[in-house]
């Protein structure tokens, strides 16, 4: 992900389709997961409540979602 480029990184996030492929699934859960704490330390807080709320639905088993949920 750009450092700087956000929405060009959601968009990116956004495109990728991980299928049954754990690994990709993993590492795209922690990019939206990084991706939320940025928009949290930009003060964006609407974007990166939408984001973990995201994360809870699309990974329900792991505590990424409420975890920032919790945070925001």
């Amino acid at each position: 992900m750009n450092e700087k480029d956000w929405a060009g990184a959601e968009r990116e996030l956004a495109s990728v389709k991980p299928g049954d492929d754990r690994t990709v699934a993993r590492e795209l859960r922690g990019n939206w997961l990084r991706l939320g704490f940025e928009q949290m330390e930009q003060k964006n807080l609407p974007k990166a409540r939408a984001i973990f709320e995201a994360l809870q639905r699309d990974y329900p088993a792991h505590a990424a979602g409420p975890y920032g949920l919790g945070r925001v």
